[in-house]
């Protein structure tokens, strides 16, 4: 069953620079999106696109195990950091077409078009939280395919042996002698104990790795095998498993509509948490274009002050005064069943009260600085700066078109979990 309006998620590059501006979540609504949607969708991420980077943790966890202790001269040069490295640059020497939010691969292609090689000082400034092992892990930890530390967990074996087979690599778990596996593990197992001892990838043009590694760990299509096993570990959870089964009739679609469909037919379990992630994105949908529109008015007027009765004429200041008190009220309804209402009045309590739309402009403006000032470790600017009677914007913060409400500011997981099921369609 398809959805109209299809508008799906844009996820940013791998390696965003560091916010010291505080550039991101300017209200401070992300924290409780993220508290919902890990009650709605648990373990998966927003960022995850491509369930076989599972399987590349899987292997890589293999090997990792057979590499053992390893004096790491750099914190930053890890075994499976360098599998990650090795597996990179390998997409990117063989110039293969891949999809788009890959982890890591703008990062990669950078490096390598510049002469480079990836490693510790110039790959990811982060790659815990971005890249693939980063992006991937709370589901690999989850669903018990690895460990915290990246080793094989219950399920590393079963999910390689399916890999291998499919591959025509008979060995690369039991080490075989003189198997077609094995003569790949051994030298991936060199070429990351390399990796960490030099700090990046020092692996020859001519390796068999190139050959190898980024074939057998396309991101696209997993085998029958490891598709299977992948589908039954996600299915196992009861909350997400029964969402997997009501969203497999719909294609990719926006996830406010894929739940609104879906809801009438949910347990009361997971129509709590539907209803949760509904009524809290509508709130911050009000909430989001009406900043939004201040951010836009204001970069209209320029150097001149955009005062808070100036901002009352905003069509979306005015629609936000008037929905946002009861758009609260259902939202802490909601949200008081997952024990989410008192970290909601914290957060947004006070904008919940019904005001005149100058009132409602003021009170986002000085909610925004609240927000900023308490980010860590020592609080950010805010976007406007104070001028005359009112708030000018920041350059950096100008919005040069007028804002449109998103029913969904928020990802809430829905949508990785439908491309995870396309993933592993039989």
């Amino acid at each position: 069953m398809a959805l109209s309006g299809l508008t799906l998620p844009t996820l940013t590059a791998a390696d965003p620079p560091v916010e010291g501006e505080g550039s991101l979540d300017p209200l401070g609504t992300g924290a409780i999106a993220e508290r919902i949607a890990e009650q709605l969708v648990p373990s998966v991420r927003a960022r995850m696109g491509r369930v076989r980077f599972l399987t590349a943790m899987a292997v890589a966890s293999i090997v990792t195990d057979e590499v053992g202790e390893l004096l790491i001269t750099d914190s930053r040069a890890t075994p499976p950091l360098a599998f990650e490295w090795l597996l990179l640059e390998g997409y990117v020497r063989r110039n293969l077409t891949l999809p788009t939010g890959i982890p890591g691969t703008t990062k990669a292609r950078g490096i390598r078009s510049s002469g480079g090689r990836l490693g510790a000082s110039s790959y990811l400034k982060a790659p815990g939280v971005f890249g693939f092992n980063g992006v991937y892990k709370p589901l690999a930890t989850g669903i018990q395919l690895v460990t915290d530390d990246l080793l094989p967990a219950a399920g590393a074996a079963d999910l390689v042996a399916a890999w291998e087979k499919e591959q025509g690599l008979p060995g690369f778990l039991n080490g075989a002698p003189a198997s077609a596996g094995r003569k790949v593990k051994d030298r991936l197992v060199t070429a990351v104990r390399a990796a960490v001892a030099a700090g990046g990838c020092v692996e020859p043009d001519r390796s068999l790795i190139w050959r190898e590694l980024p074939h057998r760990l396309l991101p696209e299509n997993p085998g029958a095998g490891e598709a299977r096993l992948i589908r039954s570990w996600l299915s196992e959870h009861p909350i997400r498993g029964e969402l997997i089964r009501l969203i497999l009739p719909f294609e990719l679609a926006p996830e406010d509509e894929v739940l609104s469909h879906v809801r009438g037919q949910a347990s009361p379990e997971l129509r709590i948490r539907i209803d949760a992630a509904l009524t809290y994105e509508r709130l911050a949908s009000h909430l989001e274009v009406a900043f939004q529109a201040l951010l836009w008015r204001s970069s209209q007027l320029g150097s001149s002050p955009l005062t808070p009765a100036a901002a009352a004429g905003l069509d979306a200041v005015v629609e936000a005064s008037r929905e946002i008190p009861d758009r609260y009220e259902a939202a802490f309804d909601a949200l008081s069943l997952l024990e989410l209402a008192i970290p909601l009045e914290e957060k947004l309590g006070p904008l919940a009260e019904r005001m005149k739309p100058a009132q409602l402009a003021d009170a986002l403006i000085q909610h925004h600085n609240r927000i900023q000032a308490g980010k860590t470790p020592h609080g950010k600017r805010p976007w406007f700066e104070p001028h005359g009677a009112g708030f000018v914007v920041r350059v950096q913060y100008g919005v040069f078109e007028a804002p449109e409400r998103r029913p969904f500011p928020h990802p809430m997981r829905v949508w990785s979990l439908q491309r995870f099921l396309e993933d592993t369609a039989a």
